[in-house]
């Protein structure tokens, strides 16, 4: 019963622990062992009660991390613990068959058993613990410019970046979320039971991030419900606001890099989001849709295609506008025009007749030499 959650005849919540209240839900249920049990027995049985812990939190955490709010990431990561804690459930079935028809089975027996998963639940609660303390910043965490224009306040409400009437929480979810996983990955790089499963959990985790990625690289749109992706579009630019150099100011603003993105794409960056720009003027300017449909695409961020990827994407994107500005808009001709129409053509011509002509040129009008035929 303890391993499920629940308090047993000899085994139950700390006086501290509240089942009612979310955070402490999320935090797991704390054990205490009722005076009487042999001191060697208590420290094995102390041992296995870490797991009916992280078991609880788990269950919290994907009950608040599937609220819709929280993004498909969240969702995704929610999804890959919940298939890991079937597994400790499957587990705990079997040890208790194993109790009720094994009568030499002891509890050594049942601590050598869970082991393997007690690792592997310890670094799932470990991530999710690492996803709540950052959802939970102070005050003093949250960096509010003051220059911010109206639109920019809106819309970073708009992305549950920060909740609207609490000033001390964020949301983490997108990119954070992956860059937490990532970052634990590194951390335990040499222990490979621990590597198999958060590589496990990335890649569930960053498959949805992989189809937004991929639709801005290959189509050039933003399907991106909850504000996770790195690349964010400002829907209220219009043309018609800009008054001054469209061109350069329109395209700027219109797209734009969040800060928080997985550390794998931190290098390319400035490639993904002038990949799908690109597409976008050359859909603008021309009229036409020049996306492609791409098959055996990468669908996780460990993918080691991945950074081949983006230079393909890239690549393509690039001869788009090269080719929109060379043959629709023929910009070697304008080039050569202007060459001509501002004597770039014959620049040592104009040298010479600037040079021979300069006394006359600095006189007042009425003091310069002049010829009728």
């Amino acid at each position: 019963m303890v391993l499920m959650g629940f308090e047993g005849q000899y085994i139950q919540f700390a006086k501290t622990y509240d089942p009612s209240a979310e955070i402490d839900r999320l935090s797991g249920p704390v054990f205490i062992i009722l005076p009487g049990l042999d001191p060697s027995l208590r420290d094995l049985t102390t041992g296995i009660l870490e797991m009916a812990t992280y078991h609880g939190a788990l269950e919290a955490f994907i009950d608040v991390q599937g609220s819709a709010e929280l993004g498909l990431v969240n969702h995704a990561l929610s999804a890959a613990i919940r298939k890991l804690v079937l597994d400790y459930l499957i587990l705990i079935a079997q040890l208790e068959t194993q109790f009720l028809s094994n009568p030499s089975f002891t509890l050594h027996a049942l601590n050598v058993h869970t082991i393997p998963t007690r690792h592997i639940m310890s670094q799932l609660y470990t991530v999710a613990q690492a996803i709540i303390t950052r959802s939970s910043l102070s005050d003093d965490d949250i960096d509010l410019d003051m220059d911010f224009e109206i639109q920019d306040i809106l819309e970073t409400l708009q992305d549950g970046d920060l909740s609207p009437g609490s000033r001390k929480k964020i949301v983490c979810k997108g990119g954070n979320v992956l860059g937490l996983i990532t970052k634990r990955l590194e951390l335990f790089s040499g222990d490979p039971a621990a590597r198999a499963t958060l590589i496990s959990l990335l890649q569930d985790a960053s498959r949805p991030y992989m189809r937004m990625l991929n639709d801005w690289l290959y189509h050039g749109t933003i399907n991106d419900l909850y504000s996770e992706f790195l690349v964010k579009e400002r829907k209220s630019i219009k043309r018609e606001q800009v008054s001054e150099d469209y061109t350069d100011d329109y395209w700027e603003k219109r797209y734009t890099i969040r800060d928080n993105m997985p550390p794998q794409l931190q290098s390319v960056q400035q490639k993904i989001l002038s990949a799908g720009k690109y597409l976008n003027v050359v859909r603008e300017c021309r009229g036409i849709d020049i996306s492609r449909s791409i098959n055996n695409i990468p669908t996780t961020l460990d993918d080691s295609r991945l950074f081949d990827n983006i230079n393909d994407a890239y690549v393509y994107a690039n001869k788009s506008l090269l080719n929109l500005l060379f043959s629709t808009y023929a910009l070697p001709a304008r080039l050569h025009s202007m060459k001509h129409y501002f004597f770039l053509s014959q620049s040592d011509f104009l040298s010479h007749f600037l040079d021979l002509a300069s006394p006359e040129l600095r006189k007042p009008v009425d003091k310069v030499s002049y010829y009728l035929n």
